[in-house]
């Protein structure tokens, strides 16, 4: 990756393959404030990054590390881009973007879907990043709603039609206090030390939550849409 840095990172016309299997819907991927844009490192990448690493504690609750942009494009960009189930989506403020602004800096974090199942029909929402500015805005709950429509919404209405969607809030109900050892955590990151039997490192507890395509049409739906209306 690091002899072809310019290549992910500088602008070019060439197209970029974001290698996702399903019908993407950019009309579903949007609020009026907010819209969910394929992540493009020619385009996104170095102003997420510059943005991003200003203050750690903007990744502190991230399972991967980084600390040169080539650690984000390998660690992060690649892993997602590889697998047609992982897409890594940036998120757009539409408000900055109608004053005129460019697109590279109307970016207000990143989101992601995580091991999209045609067998099961489900899926897990993350990482879910806003950069500091965008915090305690409308942000964060406008990208959510967007992410969810997209996933749990009928065809005919856009969306996938799926049934089931992981996440920690908007609705979501607790499924699992803990799942223990859900995730392989990087040394640099706060955890629980594993022994070198186990491959060393450390490791994380998650909380799970989650919504069904039942609960959507039955109350979820309504919640969030009086969510990004306030």
């Amino acid at each position: 990756m690091s002899a072809s840095l310019p290549k992910f990172t500088q602008p070019t016309d060439e197209p970029y393959d974001i290698n996702f299997a399903y019908p993407l819907n950019l009309d579903i991927l949007q609020t009026p404030k907010i819209k969910l844009v394929p992540f493009i490192p020619s385009v996104h990448a170095v102003p997420f990054y510059a943005a991003a690493t200003k203050t750690p504690e903007t990744m502190h609750f991230i399972p991967f590390h980084f600390t040169k942009l080539d650690d984000f494009l390998v660690n992060v960009v690649g892993p997602f881009q590889a697998s047609p189930d992982y897409p890594l989506l940036t998120i757009i403020d539409k408000l900055k973007l109608e004053q005129g602004a460019e697109e590279k800096d109307c970016i207000a974090g990143v989101i992601g879907y995580l091991g999209l199942s045609t067998m099961r029909r489900s899926l897990e929402l993350g990482p879910v990043i806003v950069l500091p500015e965008y915090q305690r805005t409308h942000v964060s709950t406008h990208a959510i709603e967007a992410a969810m429509r997209y996933i749990l919404e009928v065809p005919a209405q856009g969306g996938l039609g799926w049934r089931r969607m992981q996440t920690e809030r908007m609705g979501m109900k607790v499924e699992a206090a803990a799942m223990q050892w859900s995730f392989c955590l990087q040394e640099e990151k706060q955890g629980i030390v594993v022994p070198a039997e186990r491959g060393g490192g450390k490791g994380r507890h998650s909380t799970l939550l989650a919504v069904c395509w039942d609960d959507w049409e039955h109350g979820v739906r309504d919640h969030v849409a009086k969510l990004i209306a306030r």
